[in-house]
């Protein structure tokens, strides 16, 4: 709805990490207390996805939510995104700036075919498979 590092609102995207000490980290996004959640890991199948370019790491870590909600520019990581969107690319992997040493994935649900599959791992059936166990928003 916000938009993220690589997808302007209203363009569909998933950040996923590599590991859960990044996903956890964020998450968190700095924050001092943090918020409850839930840990899910992903089997992905996607063609399509590419590393990000060590040329493109100072556009890509760049601070895109001071630009894009409080001096009103385009960040440049969403130029990025939009060049990779057009040429139907389905992802970009990247250094996490949160985590050193961890990488994160974004994933561009648009530019997905039949053949691309993001699935929860949950062999336990652990998982909600509904909003039935969620209590309603206050």
């Amino acid at each position: 709805m916000f938009g993220g590092r690589f997808n302007r609102p209203g363009i569909a995207a998933l950040y996923l990490a590599g590991d859960p000490v990044t996903a956890l980290a964020e998450y968190v996004q700095g924050a001092p207390i943090t918020l409850p959640g839930t840990l899910v890991a992903y089997q992905t199948e996607i063609d399509g996805v590419i590393e990000l370019d060590e040329a493109e790491l100072p556009a890509a870590s760049c601070d895109w939510k001071f630009l894009a909600r409080i001096a009103q520019q385009t960040p440049p990581s969403w130029l990025i995104a939009d060049r990779l969107i057009a040429d139907r690319r389905r992802g970009l992997l990247y250094p996490s700036i949160r985590h050193l040493g961890g990488q994160n994935l974004v994933l561009f649900l648009d530019n997905f075919t039949r053949s691309d599959r993001v699935l929860p791992h949950d062999p336990n059936a652990s998982l909600p498979r509904d909003q039935s166990s969620w209590p309603p928003s206050p």
